[in-house]
């Protein structure tokens, strides 16, 4: 489906789409009156199925969309599920977890530290350095005992940066004052545990050993963009890992909207990323919150037929010509990176698919 087209294609399934917190994201993906609920057993299964029987294969499996998925009843038994058929690593090359740390079992905690079936990233998101500012974000009083948790999880580990360990701060107006201390928290602990680790406030470069990330906030509500972005800016200044730049710019990081003078460069997110949300609603973006871009329900159609539909391919056709006027979501987007895709696999696509007319936009990308 992927392997043979696309590189770096991932699968995200959100398991739920609200946590054991009140932090900002979940509480807006309420904003249109969304339900809150899990992902279905039928749903996973006749995924996992379609996958197995077709040899769909992914370069990365994310377990995860809004919600905390640990809160899931049956996210044991599907993760368990998910190694059994992953053993050898044939769907998935790799398995991202994504959790805030606080529903952690014994039984989980060692399912994480144990790793197998291509588990190779556990992202915790923590966001303060403070019980009372991890409260102020998140309404919750687990800090302690969110932070005991992961200390754990990275003791337990049988190897070294297996899982990688991404221990990742939000930057928000919230914390910007905490972020040093942050810093410092985790650079001592994984220093004292004599661990490999690198310092990120961006996807690139790869996070390939444990990671502390100062994530830029990608806020639902367009308006806000700008605020964040130079929020981000000013505490990775501060912190000492960027230069103060001499251009005009509140950028932390030049997404590649624009390369060159031209137009903004096609996304990957139509080509690449299969986001299922926890009603079996399939959109093609990450952070496709309130569901602007589904191709429809895996309740009515297989995966397959919703990726190659008539829909997706006009919104591949649409970021290839440049015109993306009727796609509000993606004309506000400030995060064009995740993943990458090349020109060579654009022209691939258009070839396989027989829109040779579409060749003509290639080249002025």
């Amino acid at each position: 489906m992927f392997s043979n087209l696309f590189e770096n294609s991932v699968l995200s399934i959100e398991l739920t789409n609200f946590c054991n917190c009140s932090c900002v994201m979940c509480t807006q993906s309420q904003m249109k009156g969304h339900a809150r609920g899990f992902l279905s057993s039928e749903i996973f299964d006749k995924l996992l199925k379609e996958i197995v029987d077709n040899d769909l294969c992914f370069d990365k499996l994310i377990p995860f969309g809004l919600g905390e998925s640990t809160l899931h009843p049956e996210f044991f038994d599907f993760m368990e599920e998910i190694f059994k058929i992953n053993r050898t690593k044939r769907y998935f090359k790799s398995i991202d977890i994504h959790t805030n740390g606080i529903n952690m079992s014994d039984e989980l905690i060692k399912l994480f530290a144990e790793g197998g079936g291509g588990l190779s990233t556990l992202s915790f998101s923590i966001d303060a350095a403070s019980e009372q500012t991890y409260f102020n974000i998140r309404r919750n009083r687990n800090f302690n005992n969110m932070i005991k948790n992961i200390q754990n999880v990275i003791r337990k580990r049988k190897n070294p940066q297996d899982p990688k360990i991404i221990l990742q701060f939000i930057v928000m107006e919230e914390n910007r004052e905490e972020a040093p201390l942050f810093l410092n928290f985790w650079k001592d602990f994984l220093n004292q545990n004599r661990l490999d680790f690198q310092v990120n406030y961006d996807w690139n470069p790869p996070m390939i050993k444990d990671t502390i990330f100062f994530k830029r906030l990608n806020p639902v509500k367009h308006e806000e963009i700008s605020k964040a972005e130079k929020i981000h800016y000013n505490v990775v200044e501060n912190l000492g890992l960027i230069e103060k730049k001499t251009e005009n710019s509140d950028r932390a990081v030049e997404s590649r909207e624009y390369r060159g003078e031209k137009r903004r460069y096609p996304c990957s997110g139509p080509f690449k990323y299969v986001m299922v949300n926890w009603e079996g609603e399939v959109t093609v973006c990450c952070i496709d919150t309130l569901r602007e871009l589904s191709l429809g329900n895996l309740k009515n159609n297989t995966l397959q037929e919703l990726w190659w539909s008539k829909k997706n391919h006009e919104y591949r056709l649409a970021h290839i010509s440049g015109d993306i006027s009727s796609m509000d979501k993606c004309l506000k987007c400030n995060n064009l990176d995740s993943p990458e895709i090349s020109k060579k696999e654009i022209e691939k696509y258009l070839k396989k698919f027989g829109f040779k007319d579409y060749m003509k936009y290639l080249g002025d990308l």
